[in-house]
């Protein structure tokens, strides 16, 4: 294949070539090789049955025929799994074949692709070393790209570099949001928060944002999680009260606590008396408020 591809011998029996034609293909190589060999045992099969049913004069030409044969089913063979993998292996088709047309992959994906099956490569070998150095680097000089920035994190959730990891989700989740992968998003602040119970965002808008998709998909622990600190890391921050709002429906619809939820509500009814999150969480905790006046 490297040979057909570059019209190089050096090319050709360079390892590193060879090594990542192998990792392009992926498990159609190994297919190839299998139908490559039951069909190089077809040549030898086809002239002994030959041998004895027909006269030696032919069966020169007939071996020869046999052989070509064989030898033409392989290297169609060969062509078809590189034409399946032209992306992969930077090959550009001169004309694609009758049927549905194929769409040619975005170079960004493809890139993508390959510099994931680089750091795979790296980290199946055990160099977790170059494979942490490889990933670092391509999201220094890809600071908005997401494929880069994902691909370093599950670099470092493999190693013992907690301070990293957490240091980088603090660019890593907002990017996400802002690209709509929410669900991600919330996946990398939970990896940090396991290794890091301590973790904490940077800004205040992603904690409430975050705080917010979990909340849509009933994840009451992260919820609380999120925002348990909130006013405390983002003291006399604008959005205090949305997030105290958040954390007494959590407390009262997702956990059923509701004299933990009526304690938040009261110090927001004391320092938020007018504000609209403050008249929110009121009506949440209605039936209790109701309770308690009827005690008083």
């Amino acid at each position: 294949m490297v040979l057909i591809n570059t019209a190089s011998l050096r090319a050709a029996i360079n390892l590193f070539n060879l090594l990542g034609t192998i990792s392009g293909v992926g498990k159609s190589y190994w297919l190839l090789c299998l139908f490559l060999y039951l069909l190089m045992q077809g040549a030898p099969m086809a002239i002994g049955l030959l041998l004895p049913i027909v006269p030696k004069f032919v069966l020169i030409p007939l071996s020869a025929f046999a052989v070509i044969y064989f030898s033409w089913v392989m290297a169609a063979m060969i062509g078809y799994v590189m034409y399946q993998h032209h992306s992969e292996l930077d090959i550009e088709p001169v004309m694609a074949p009758d049927g549905p047309q194929i769409e040619p992959e975005d170079p960004a994906i493809a890139e993508a692709r390959r510099r994931d099956a680089a750091v795979a490569n790296l980290v199946q070998n055990g160099d977790m070393q170059g494979a942490l150095g490889t990933a670092r680097e391509w999201q220094r000089t890809g600071s908005d790209n997401v494929d880069d920035q994902r691909r370093y994190h599950r670099v470092l959730k493999l190693t013992e570099q907690t301070d990293e990891l957490t240091r980088h989700a603090q660019r890593l989740i907002p990017l996400l949001l802002q690209r709509k992968h929410e669900s991600e998003a919330l996946e990398v602040w939970s990896s940090c928060y396991k290794r890091a119970p301590q973790f904490k965002l940077d800004s205040a808008e992603i904690t409430l944002a975050l705080a917010q998709y979990a909340w849509k998909g009933m994840q009451v622990r992260h919820v609380l999680a999120l925002l348990q600190t909130f006013e405390k890391h983002h003291p006399a921050h604008a959005l205090t009260p949305a997030a105290q709002e958040l954390i007494v429906r959590a407390l009262k619809l997702g956990t059923d606590k509701p004299e933990q939820a009526l304690r938040v509500f009261m110090r927001m009814k004391s320092r938020y008396p007018d504000h609209p999150s403050t008249q929110e969480a009121e009506w949440v905790l209605r039936d209790e408020l109701k309770q308690v006046m009827a005690a008083g």
